[in-house]
């Protein structure tokens, strides 16, 4: 008897492993499971005056915007949709007019080349005919890039839709690091 009352709990307990593994496949987000796409933020380049204590809390941060995203967003919506982490007391960016001398955040859309984004415009695609965010975001202070990265998401088209924010938040987590590249050994640029 006991034998097979321990056959019946050990099918029990089997059943109740698949059943959690197939929940747990479900939930995993793999193809065809609702996969809301993927942000990679790459090339990370720090100037060796990057400094993350010239961030002020609680100020606007000036935002310049170079092309468009694949969603077709003005310029204001994508400031509106941003903000700077929250060890930068997740201030608001603003647009500004003739940022050339200022410390300011440079967005540019479907970037044509990697060229340093704070010293001319940087040249915008057409974009993605599969609709993909792809953008060079830099730190800079007037012409000086301090700052850098790459960023390609497939989680989001732009400001209109809820993958932007999370995406942004990413980007600029690795864009405006805790401490300088002499700290933390990035590769960096000696001007």
């Amino acid at each position: 008897m006991r034998g097979a009352f321990g056959a019946k709990a050990s099918a029990r307990r089997a059943g109740i492993l698949l059943a959690a593994a197939a929940l747990l496949a479900g939930c995993a987000g793999g193809p065809g499971a609702g996969d809301a796409g993927h942000t990679s933020v790459t090339t990370p380049m720090y100037d060796t005056a990057y400094d993350p204590r010239q961030i002020f809390n609680g100020v606007p941060m000036p935002l310049e915007v170079r092309g468009t995203p694949p969603d077709g967003a003005s310029p204001a919506q994508v400031a509106a949709g941003m903000t700077l982490p929250a060890r930068f007391g997740a201030s608001p960016f603003e647009l500004g007019r003739d940022l050339a001398q200022e410390s300011r955040i440079v967005i540019a859309f479907d970037p044509a080349n990697r060229l340093d984004g704070c010293r001319a415009p940087a040249t915008t695609g057409a974009g993605r005919a599969d609709g993909s965010l792809n953008a060079l975001v830099a730190y800079c202070r007037g012409a000086r890039e301090l700052s850098s990265v790459l960023v390609r998401s497939t989680a989001t088209r732009g400001p209109s839709d809820a993958g932007f924010a999370r995406a942004m938040n990413q980007t600029l987590q690795t864009l405006l690091p805790n401490r300088g590249p002499d700290e933390q050994g990035e590769r960096r640029r000696h001007r």
